[in-house]
């Protein structure tokens, strides 16, 4: 009865016997007449809610260190019983990805650079993040990928630490750079297919 933003399989006990769940998120509150609220998961037969404490729509989930993680404005981690908040998330979280051994996490929150990574312990920038949105709008990471083993951005934004950057960027490890040859105001999504990013 409502949207569907994020899907992500998740085996809840690793290598034990139990099969894996394809879990989704969004603005749901019933799915296959089963009432939930934004996350369930479906484990080929029948849909199972997961929790009903969460207090805003579902944007976007992933699995890091085994456990499973749903951004929902803050980032939370569910228990098995419960969804919990990791402890100083930024907010406006609206994607995660694992790469390089932590999740990153991007969104809208100036506060919090726009993109950091949690280690499972604490949280870190990358570089001094992104700002200036176009047009005077409010700068934002809307979708993380990884390409080539390196970590890419793309959202509304148009500096990085007093430089210009195209909203579309790659980290080297050290700052952010423009994609050679990509010309755009503000990029809402990407993705990566046969050796191509587009």
């Amino acid at each position: 009865n409502g949207g569907v933003y994020a899907f992500q399989v998740w085996d809840p006990d690793g290598p034990g016997p139990e099969s894996e769940l394809l879990v989704v998120g969004g603005t749901f509150t019933e799915i296959g007449g089963v009432a939930c609220k934004y996350v369930a998961a479906w484990d080929g037969h029948q849909w199972t809610a997961l929790g009903s404490d969460l207090f805003g729509f579902a944007d976007a989930l992933a699995v890091y260190n085994g456990r499973l993680y749903c951004a929902v404005g803050l980032l939370r981690e569910w228990t098995g019983a419960e969804w919990i908040t990791i402890p100083g998330s930024p907010y406006n979280i609206d994607c995660l990805l694992v790469h390089d051994g932590s999740l990153v996490a991007g969104g809208g929150d100036e506060e919090a650079r726009l993109i950091r990574r949690w280690d499972g312990t604490e949280w870190y920038g990358y570089g001094p993040g992104f700002n200036t949105g176009y047009l005077g709008d409010c700068p934002k990471v809307d979708r993380v990928a990884v390409f080539n083993d390196e970590l890419y951005a793309c959202g509304n934004f148009q500096k990085t630490g007093g430089r210009q950057i195209a909203p579309l960027a790659r980290w080297d490890g050290t700052r952010w750079n423009s994609v050679e040859g990509f010309e755009a105001h503000s990029t809402f999504d990407m993705r990566v297919f046969n050796g191509e990013i587009y």
